[in-house]
Order: structure tokens, then C-alpha cells, then sequence
């Protein structure tokens, strides 16, 4: 992206966030409710809830001087990735009341588990889990990446708070990860996706980014937002699905 900011964190300007008083007010609200919330989202992790919400961070920079950064500025980004991760969920993984206790009910969960833990998710083989932190450098696709698994493991976690039953050993690991079948919504076993080229992936972030950009207008809705892209470059919504998995 043209003037992209990236904001480089330095081990110790990390232990210098441990000691702000806003920091310390995030991570009481996280030990109170497991996620902070800010501007309609949940965010899952203090430290990043603290690079959202502060206006004066401070920073180490390549020279070694310290410089102070707004971090609020990311904020759009964070909130376009969270719809989008909400809207992924509910198209591709929500399913109603039968379906979760009938007989696929396992399998589901199973799915959702690994989906979570150990599935393949923007270049991380640890689940969409791996993104509530956040990742040094810190740029707008990186925040993107953040809200986008924080909205898919909203609808996860609302799912393990409204049916404790089914969801009780949910975060255990009771077999090997590199056996567990990657199934759908209804416990099917999907097939494997074919990498694209290198020139294909550029294609995908390109749309994108124009889409990215779009989200950061309040007024602006995830199905809006996908149509405009759509129109634009003249392709469905299969390509979009694709452009959503190799250019993020």
C-alpha cells in the first residue's frame, strides 16, 4: 500500500505498555469479560486493544529514538477485518439448532476446533487463534488479519458460551492435528483448494485492499463493499471467496 505505516515494536517497548495505566484499565476489563469492547467489535488481547484505542503510543524507531504514534489510526482497519470475519462465519459456518445436536453434531465441533487450533490461517499453521495477538510489524494488513479472526472466533466463542454441553472439552486436543479431517458447516469433508500463482495471489490483494478501503467508511456494509469490488474487476462471488483466502 502506498504510505503504509508500520509501527515496529521493540521488547522494550512492549514492558513499557505493561506499565501504562491504560493498559493496566484493558487487561482488567479482559480478566473480567475475556475481550474488550470498542466501537461495536470484541477484541480479544490488552496489548492490542491498547495499540487501538491510544492515541500516543510510544515506539522505538530505526534510529533508536523514541517517536509517538497514533494508534487509533488502525482502528478502521481492525473493524473492516471483524465484519468481514462475522459475515465469513455466518455464510460459511453457522448452522441452526438441529443441525448443531443432530447427528453431524461431533463432527462440527470437531471442525470448528480445528479450524481454530491448527488449520492453515494466513500463513500460520496454529488456527485462526494465532491472530488475537498482535504481530510485529504492526501495518493495516496485519490489524486487517486481526479483526478478521477475532470476528470468525466471536461467533466461536458465543457458540461455546451458549451451549456449554456440546462445547465442555472444545479447547482440548485429544488426537493428532495432522489427522483430523477439515470438514464444512455440516461435518462433510471438503476438498483441498489449489494454491494459485504468484500472479494470481497479487490479483487477490489488489482486490482486497480496494475492498479494505472500502470498509473503513462507516456507512459502508461488508455486502456493499463486495459488490462495488465485484462490479469493478467484473468477476462472482467464488472468486471473491478465493480472493478472501490467498489475499489477506
Amino acid at each position: 500500500m502506498k504510505n503504509e505505516t508500520i509501527l515496529e515494536l521493540t521488547n522494550e517497548d512492549i514492558a513499557i505498555i505493561g506499565e501504562d495505566k491504560l493498559f493496566k484499565e484493558l487487561q482488567l476489563q479482559f480478566d473480567q469479560s475475556g475481550y474488550i469492547y470498542n466501537e461495536g467489535c470484541k477484541i480479544f488481547n490488552p496489548e492490542l486493544a491498547y495499540i487501538l484505542t491510544n492515541t500516543r503510543i510510544k515506539y522505538t524507531n530505526q534510529k533508536n529514538k523514541i517517536n509517538v504514534f497514533d494508534g487509533t489510526d488502525f482502528m478502521p482497519y481492525y473493524l473492516g477485518g471483524y465484519r468481514a470475519g462475522l459475515f465469513r462465519f455466518e455464510r460459511n459456518f453457522e448452522v441452526n439448532v438441529e443441525t448443531l445436536y443432530g447427528k453431524n453434531a461431533l463432527s462440527y465441533v470437531e471442525s470448528l476446533h480445528h479450524k481454530v487450533y491448527h488449520s492453515d490461517a494466513a500463513g500460520s499453521d496454529e488456527g485462526w487463534s494465532f491472530w488475537i495477538t498482535a504481530k510485529n510489524p504492526i501495518t493495516r494488513d496485519n490489524i486487517h488479519l486481526n479483526g478478521l479472526y477475532a470476528g470468525l472466533l466471536s461467533k466461536v466463542y458465543d457458540l461455546q458460551e451458549n451451549h456449554p454441553g456440546l462445547f465442555r472439552d472444545f479447547d482440548k486436543c485429544k488426537h493428532d492435528k495432522n489427522k483430523i479431517p477439515i470438514g464444512n458447516k455440516d461435518g462433510v469433508k471438503e476438498k483441498v483448494k489449489k494454491e494459485p500463482s504468484d500472479i494470481t495471489k497479487e490479483k487477490y490483494r489488489m482486490y482486497m485492499t480496494d475492498y479494505n478501503e472500502l470498509m473503513k467508511k462507516p456507512e459502508m456494509t461488508i455486502q456493499q463493499a463486495e459488490e462495488i469490488v465485484q462490479k469493478k474487476y467484473r468477476f462472482g462471488y467464488r472468486t471473491f471467496e478465493r480472493a478472501r483466502m490467498w489475499g489477506e
